[in-house]
Order: structure tokens, then sequence, then C-alpha cells
């Protein structure tokens, strides 16, 4: 006769002794969503004398570093704690920093690894270049462009795509051509990074030249030059494009979309949106905005409304950016009783609000 099995149960993650590989899962996958659990899973390794290990401190550091903690100074702590940190303990201070937006400190942090002698890599620099944008930092950028030279990572492509960004942000083009030249000429993210680059400075033509010549295009490029004509008005050759490329994705029905309605171009914006829907591309929750706005701009309330009945059949979230967009295009057209659905929404944004 075959026995009932024991019921099955949903143990919380830390109600057993956990050993490192659970610990380190459950830094990887749960921590980063509660405050609360983070500071149990960091109890338990200092009980078992865990605390000092480089990776589980990473986890930890990266974990008190999210901003909606503001439990930045906790990560500083547990770093502290390690007396030989490696690179990845140092990268995950670095980005903290940087997410917490005090990009100066990040720098400092950078200047404290070498002074311990410790080993930059290839995930150091990125964070650095952004801080240094983010800080207005261009004498320290130039030093670390020249530091990550010295230690060998001219060509790699997440280093050289962060320091082609940080130096077109900077307006410095030729630096960041430089950067590219000297860099793996097969990376497309490179390349991306300059047509970017070139378009937010205001030079398409530039950019054009480049991606005609590029010889490892991607997707990736083709939107970046869909994106880039729309936002310097170019908005019939960021069509033209469009209507070539050979594949697209949702961020290249995005960028389409984005640009119509950054041109006054609302109707195209909304017939583009619905050819996307009729293709079968799911859009990503930031296209709502896009196609909510062309919607108040042209009066379109039934239209702004089957977006609406859209958005909640598929259970996207409303955040305050996308609740904004639909207050703003139902603002003026409704009865009384869509203004109590609005202000429903408007309470909702304030909780939003709140909690951030």
């Amino acid at each position: 006769m075959a026995t009932e099995p024991p019921p099955t149960t949903t143990a919380h993650p830390l109600s057993q002794n956990p050993n490192r590989t659970s610990l380190a899962h459950l830094l990887d996958t749960k921590c980063h969503r509660s405050l609360p659990l983070l500071k149990q899973a960091h109890a338990i390794l200092i009980k078992q004398g865990l605390s000092q290990d480089n990776y589980l401190a990473g986890s930890l550091v990266r974990n008190y570093a999210n901003p909606e903690f503001s439990s930045f100074d906790s990560a500083v702590k547990v770093f502290d704690q390690v007396p030989d940190p490696h690179a990845f303990l140092w990268n995950a201070l670095i980005r903290g920093s940087l997410d917490n937006n005090i990009p100066r400190k990040a720098i400092s942090f950078y200047c404290s690894m070498m002074a311990q002698g410790s080993t930059p890599n290839k995930f150091t620099f990125p964070s650095l270049f952004k801080a240094c944008t983010a800080a207005k930092a261009l004498q320290e950028g130039y030093q670390l462009h020249a530091s990550a030279v010295k230690h060998g990572l001219e060509q790699d492509g997440y280093v050289v795509s962060a320091g082609i960004q940080m130096y077109a942000a900077f307006g410095m083009l030729i630096q960041a051509c430089r950067m590219l030249d000297a860099g793996n000429g097969s990376d497309p993210v490179c390349w991306n990074a300059m047509i970017d680059g070139y378009m937010r400075k205001g030079e398409p033509e530039a950019a054009r030249d480049l991606f005609d010549v590029m010889p490892c295009r991607n997707i990736g490029s083709w939107n970046a030059m869909i994106s880039g004509y729309a936002r310097n008005g170019m908005i019939e050759e960021s069509r033209g494009l469009f209507d070539k490329m050979p594949q697209r994705d949702e961020v290249s029905w995005s960028a389409m979309i984005d640009g119509y309605v950054h041109c006054d171009h609302f109707v195209d914006a909304l017939a583009t949106f619905q050819k996307m829907l009729r293709e079968g591309v799911k859009p990503k929750k930031f296209v709502f905005s896009s196609v909510l706005a062309a919607s108040a701009h042209v009066g379109a309330l039934e239209q702004g409304r089957w977006i609406h009945a859209y958005i909640e059949r598929n259970s996207v979230q409303v955040d305050a950016v996308l609740g904004t967009s639909l207050v703003d295009m139902y603002r003026g057209k409704l009865d009384l009783l869509d203004r109590q659905v609005v202000s429903e929404l408007q309470t909702d944004q304030k909780k939003h609000r709140s909690i951030n």
C-alpha cells in the first residue's frame, strides 16, 4: 500500500541552517527586495564566520547599496570588515557609490583600491567612467583611461564603450574616436556607443558615415541610428532606416514610436503602435507613455481608453510615470464616473511617490 506523502510547505529562506552556497543564492536572488531579509542573512554570515568571504561580502555590499534601502553606510561597514578585498568587492562598492548618486566617492574608492595594490578588471572601469560623467570630472576621466590602458584593458568592449560614452558626454568626440580606433574593431557595442555620441552631439552625418562602414552592424546599430535621427528632428531618415531593417525588436518599434512623438507626428506614432501589435510584438512598459501622449495630443480618447484597457488586460504595472501619462491623457475629457477613476489613479501616484 502506498503511503501518503507529507504535505508540502514553502519554507522561509532562512528557516533552515543555510550553508555558503544557499546563502550566496539567497543574496543573489532574494535579498535585493527585502532589507529585513538582508539583515538576517548578514547576521547568519557573521555567526558562521563567513562575513570576510570576498564573494559573500561583495553580495552584501551590492544589496546594501540598493538606493531603495538607504543603507549605503552599511555597505561601507561590510567592506571595511574584509582584510584583503578583491576586485569583485571593490567593484561592488564603486558601483554602489554611483547608484547612490555619490560619483566622487566612487572615484575616491578607486584611488584607495590602487593604494592598497588591488588589481582592477574590466568591470571596474565602466562604473568609473560613468562616475566621471556624473561628477563632471573630465581630468579624472583622462587618468582612468590611462589606468585602463596600463592594465591592458584598452580593447575590452565593456571598457571601450563606457569610455566612448564618457568622452561623448563631454563633447570630446576626437578622444572618443581614438578610443574606438584603439579598441577591438569587431565589437558592435563600441561602434554603437560612437554612433550615439555623434547623434547626441548633433552630428548625424558623421554617425551615418560610421554606420555605413562599420564591419559588425547589429540590431542595436540600427536602433541607435533610428533614435538619433529622431532626436535630431530627422524623422523621415529615421523611418527610412526603420523600413530597411533586416529584423526588428521591441526596442526598434519603441524608438520609432518615441521618435514620432518627439517630432510631433502623433498620428504616425499611434499607427506604428497598432502595426507593432498586429505583428505580434509585445510592447515594453515605457512605450505606453509615448502612445498615451500621442492620444492626448490628437484628442483620440477612444484610442487612449483602448490603450488603458490593454495595460490592465496585460497586467502592466502602472508606476508614477505611466500613471501621470494616463491622467494627462484623460484630463478634461471625462464624465463624472471617469473622473473618479482618474482621481484613484492620482491617489495611487501619490502613494507610489511616498513609498519611494
